[in-house]
């Protein structure tokens, strides 16, 4: 439960993120690369359940969505993963494209 905890914090500061970012008129087509870049990395490692995790997003890039696959694994072993999450975000200033 606190591993899908870590990764909800994480994509609220990302949709945060994303209702911040602004159309400089010829953003269309690459908000999804425009928010990607104004994220920070996630804070590792982490104790959860007596040990040390890290979060990782992956993204994918489609146009405007960006699509974050997240993995918590053990610190030690990135193999050992005790969750894993998928979400799509859109930031806001993409809806005023054409």
């Amino acid at each position: 439960a606190q591993a899908i905890f870590w990764i909800q914090q994480d994509l609220e500061k990302v949709r945060s993120t994303a209702s911040t970012l602004t159309d400089s008129g010829s953003d269309c087509d690459s908000f999804a690369n425009k928010l990607y870049s104004a994220l920070t990395s996630p804070e590792n490692p982490k104790p959860l359940v007596g040990a040390d995790f890290n979060l990782t997003r992956t993204p994918g890039f489609n146009s405007n969505v960006l699509t974050l696959t997240y993995k918590v694994s053990d610190s030690t072993d990135e193999d050992d993963i005790i969750a894993t999450s998928t979400a799509e975000v859109i930031p806001d200033a993409a809806f005023n494209c054409p």
